[in-house]
């Protein structure tokens, strides 16, 4: 246990800490970490365009052992049960954000809360450390979540358009890849970053139907996954492409003009599963304000906190039945 007099050093250090790694894991997502990645492509699309005599499967090589993990990052997917999984869910947020950056924002979430908690609530520093920890690795995990579904979001929102804007270049005459790049360059974000990154990858080396199946895996939607297996389909069998996508573009928008017809149907039973989630906690919180000693009991008598528990229980599982009946997957 520290001594009194040591105390306000100890917690100076713990916020210096703490502030310097969410600074650092901030700096790194808003300045992003691929400009040496977006270096070495150009040198080996020059490289490939020159004439340089490799074949097009180690120019993708080459790249991925360019881009490979520091071994920050590979200390990470060594403890990580899913080593892919967090970078996955990095690339679906779209944040130019390496895992390693992304472990020490962590770091200082952890750090912080454990300050606040310790100043706060004055409690003990392993309950404090114990409580942050668990918080604060759940919700940049919580926020990196929400992040990639808006993105995927706003992605599915636009597919069918570029879709559209992939019939009308193929109409004109257009080469698939070709339609691809007009995309990229005339679609907003994020559907026109993930079609440039369809087209690098076809431009370094990497077959179309691989570059359309990495893409669908960063997306993880089936949306995108139909018309990777269009594409895939269309290239192993022949026939006619541009009726195929053209068909796929109105599929997309109908199921999406469904999903929000169901969403907005559900819309009241979202919203009484949220009221009825937030009443014990409001009428707890007013008890605490008006009689503080009538809702004490609750927490310092044991029949209290068992009484507490089973109400907590009861009212997850009846949020979380709410919550699936009104969640329907078209």
């Amino acid at each position: 246990m520290a001594s009194p007099e040591l105390l306000p050093i100890w917690i100076a250090l713990a916020a210096f800490v703490a502030v310097g790694c969410l600074l650092f894991g901030l700096h790194a997502a808003i300045a992003g970490s691929m400009g040496g990645a977006r270096r070495r492509l150009e040198r080996l699309g020059r490289r490939v365009q020159g004439g340089v005599g490799r074949q097009p499967a180690e120019v993708a090589r080459r790249l991925d052992t360019a881009t490979s993990a520091s071994r920050t990052e590979r200390l990470i997917a060594a403890l990580s049960p899913r080593p892919g999984a967090l970078q996955e869910r990095i690339e679906r947020a779209g944040l130019q954000l390496s895992t390693e950056r992304y472990a020490l924002f962590s770091v200082g979430c952890v750090l912080l809360l454990a300050l606040l908690l310790r100043l706060a609530g004055g409690t003990g520093w392993i309950a404090s450390g114990l409580f942050a920890l668990a918080l604060g690795l759940l919700l940049p995990h919580w926020l990196l979540g929400l992040l990639a579904r808006r993105r995927v979001e706003r992605l599915l929102n636009l597919l069918p358009e570029a879709i559209e804007l992939m019939v009308r270049g193929m109409k004109a005459g257009l080469p698939i890849q070709e339609t691809i790049a007009v995309v990229a360059r005339e679609m907003a974000d994020p559907v026109g970053e993930e079609f440039r990154r369809i087209d690098e990858g076809v431009r370094i080396g990497r077959s179309l139907d691989e570059a359309m199946r990495l893409a669908a895996q960063r997306i993880d939607s089936a949306d995108f996954r139909f018309l990777t297996i269009a594409v895939s389909v269309q290239r192993d069998t022949g026939g006619n492409l541009t009726e195929a996508l053209q068909n796929l573009a109105d599929i997309l928008r109908r199921r999406r003009q469904m999903q929000q017809k169901v969403r907005a149907l559900s819309s009241e039973a979202r919203a009484s599963a949220y009221i009825l989630g937030a009443l014990p906690f409001i009428m707890l919180l007013l008890l605490l304000v008006i009689a503080p000693a009538y809702a004490a009991v609750l927490f310092d008598d044991p029949r209290g906190q068992t009484l507490l528990g089973v109400a907590g229980g009861s009212l997850a599982i009846g949020v979380f039945t709410m919550w699936r009946m009104a969640r329907f997957d078209i």
